[in-house]
């Protein structure tokens, strides 16, 4: 835990000088730690076999963060931990002995915030949520993916803490009961130099693959409805015509509060083409969509969640289609024995149908757990 503790004391040490100075500056800290205990059921059945397989796990989930504000216009915002949503695999040799240390933290936020009347611009590691399309743009950038599988196992959150390197306009034209913020964000996907130059012709252009995300967050009394866009501008890039292909993604989430309940939506829709760089005479596009529906539920000093998510992913190759789809489905009841301690039985089921007549292949996973969370 060597690391934890140096990245904490970094940001500690930066805002110990302001706080000293007595100018106005206010600083607010939050975090927790989880432990999980977790079992995973496996079932692959494909068309000439099938297997089963289980697994039994303890994970372990932490994050700190710090939050100073320097004046009414300007804020600094620090968040620190490991793989915090999942938690990650506790074994000996990750319990931070000498012989081979531990699992290294990361700044999963850490961004300023610049304040006017009308308008906030944040810049950094910045925290940025799904709303429906972001669920399918993380499995496409994931490494090694190319395709929108497993959104609904995975999704914007697992995949990337809700946070992404960048840049971020924000213009607050309504507040009040009704509120309208609409939001930019512009990041950097590939610098494009990694392109390896052909020196066999004249120089050419390797330019860079941009992202740009817009979210309409629009709130009526108890009704939020947030419409969400991005446009991957490069995603891959062809030498020889100069041409790039793209990505886009839409989608909307919302959010209803009856009473002291919630309902919660998602839907997404992503697309990108392989037009400039597929051979001769064939076309490939990948699509797919994402749907989720949720409720929280608050009973005496407990709550009842309830999540089910699903998406498809769809590979068009000459005017023949093959859709593989994917589910979960999540169930928690969250216990509050005393104060900032949280325990949490849980249990999800995980899907994955795969309807290629050449490689017909179904995988369930059922995962039930228990979770122990302290917070501040």
């Amino acid at each position: 835990m060597k690391k934890v503790y140096l990245s904490i004391l970094t940001v500690l040490t930066a805002l110990t000088p302001l706080i000293a100075d007595g100018n106005g500056v206010r600083v607010e800290t939050e975090g927790f730690v989880n432990y999980r205990f977790r079992g995973n059921i496996y079932r692959h059945e494909t068309a000439d076999n099938s297997y089963e397989k289980n697994e039994y796990l303890h994970l372990l989930g932490y994050r700190f963060g710090a939050g100073a504000t320097l004046s009414d216009h300007l804020s600094l915002h620090f968040l620190i931990g490991n793989n915090t949503y999942n938690g990650e695999p506790v074994t000996y040799t990750s319990s931070g002995n000498l012989s081979t240390g531990s699992t290294n933290p990361f700044f999963q936020q850490a961004y300023a915030a610049w304040t006017t009347d009308h308008l906030t611009t944040h810049f950094g590691i910045l925290p940025i949520t799904s709303h429906g399309a972001l669920d399918l743009l993380e499995r496409s950038l994931a490494p090694g993916q190319d395709s929108y599988a497993g959104a609904a196992h995975l999704g914007w959150n697992l995949g990337t803490h809700n946070s992404l390197a960048g840049f971020q306009v924000e213009t607050h034209l309504l507040k009040g009961d009704i509120a309208f913020s609409p939001r930019l964000t512009y990041s950097l996907v590939d610098q494009g130099d990694r392109r390896e130059p052909d020196w066999a012709r004249d120089a050419v252009a390797y330019p860079s693959a941009k992202l740009f995300a817009l979210d309409l967050p629009l709130t009526l009394n108890h009704l939020t409805i947030t419409p969400q866009g991005f446009f991957h501008i490069n995603r891959e890039y062809n030498q020889d015509n100069e041409e790039g292909d793209h990505e886009f993604g839409l989608g909307a989430s919302t959010e209803f509060a009856a009473g002291p309940a919630t309902v919660r939506s998602r839907f997404g829709y992503a697309q990108f083409d392989y037009e400039v760089n597929a051979d001769p005479g064939e076309e490939f596009t990948q699509s797919g969509i994402f749907a989720a529906l949720g409720t929280t539920v608050p009973l005496r000093k407990t709550d009842l969640h309830f999540d089910a998510a699903l998406n498809t992913d769809t590979r068009s190759a000459n005017s023949t289609d093959h859709t593989d789809t994917y589910g979960q489905f999540d169930l928690r009841y969250s216990i509050y024995p005393v104060e900032r301690l949280q325990i949490t039985p849980r249990i999800r089921y995980f899907l994955t149908r795969n309807d290629d007549a050449r490689h017909i292949e179904s995988i369930d996973r059922i995962a039930p757990e228990l979770i122990f969370q302290a917070s501040f």
